[in-house]
């Protein structure tokens, strides 16, 4: 005996098919009286959850689900998805208003802090920022195509 004893692992393995076994394994298993008991409760375990009666649905999930699939797209709509129109319509609102007041309050002195300015910022700024919306759309369409490749699969 090595003094070790096999993983749990190994022990259900030797419960189910002790042919999957190392021979380490099963010589220590047969002269181990702790495992002999793990052994034992494992049987016990497998021998239980082999009784148990099959789960079934109280309804035909294939049916609702076919039921859906048989709706036109336009009469589909998911639980959260008014809760998500309303939140992009709030969102752009807010945007807007944050926008609009700023510049409504500031747009006497805002035209002086413009005209001041040269070209090679206008410049670097619509530089960085076509980079930056750049960089969104790739991980947009990265995204797009990780979905794609799923329901594909």
């Amino acid at each position: 005996m090595s003094g070790t004893h096999p993983s749990d692992e190994a022990l259900q393995q030797y419960v189910l098919d002790p042919t999957g076994c190392e021979s380490a394994d099963i010589g220590h298993i047969e002269t181990c009286p702790a495992c002999r008991e793990s052994v034992a409760t494992y049987r016990l375990l497998a021998v239980a959850l082999k009784e148990q009666p099959a789960p079934a649905f109280d309804f035909d999930l294939a049916a609702m689900v076919i039921a859906q699939l048989e709706q036109p797209v336009t009469q589909r709509e998911a639980p959260g998805q008014r809760k998500r129109k309303e939140g992009w319509v709030m969102t752009a609102v807010l945007i807007a208003l944050a926008i609009v007041v700023p510049a409504w309050l500031f747009r006497r002195s805002a035209y002086f802090v413009f005209t001041d300015m040269s070209a090679v910022f206008y410049g670097v700024v619509l530089t960085i920022a076509g980079l930056v919306v750049g960089l969104f759309l790739l991980r947009l369409y990265k995204k797009y195509q990780d979905i794609i490749h799923l329901i594909n699969k």
